[in-house]
């Protein structure tokens, strides 16, 4: 979208003639600032352009709630996942240490009969 500029040109160097500055060099500055201003008028946004931003911003804000609320569904069930797994394997560790136990104490006890 294009939009204009309004630079008063005229008000400008009457602005810096009253400063003392010379009319040629008030004028030559003039033309530069005007120079400038009509160079980059297309890079400029308006009022609309940023409310058009804005309301994407607000979408993508949306989108990025919605993801962000599966992500931590998604992370809640992978840690309750895993922490099945540690009782399970918490459960069957159990099971092999007293199974060890027995056999140890089994090893002592026949150890100490063939001696004694």
């Amino acid at each position: 979208m294009q939009i204009a500029i309004n630079l008063n040109t005229h008000r400008a160097i009457q602005d810096l003639k009253s400063l003392g500055v010379d009319e040629k060099t008030v004028e030559g500055i003039a033309n530069i600032v005007a120079s400038i201003v009509g160079e980059y008028q297309g890079d400029l946004a308006t009022k609309a352009d940023l409310q058009e931003v804005k309301a994407d911003l607000k979408e993508v804000k949306s989108e990025l709630k919605d993801d962000i609320r599966k992500l931590e569904s998604k992370i809640d069930k992978e840690i309750n996942n895993l922490r099945l797994e540690i009782r399970d394997m918490h459960a069957s560790l159990i099971k092999w240490v007293i199974g060890a136990q027995f056999v140890t104490v089994g090893m002592i006890l026949t150890v100490f009969k063939l001696f004694i």
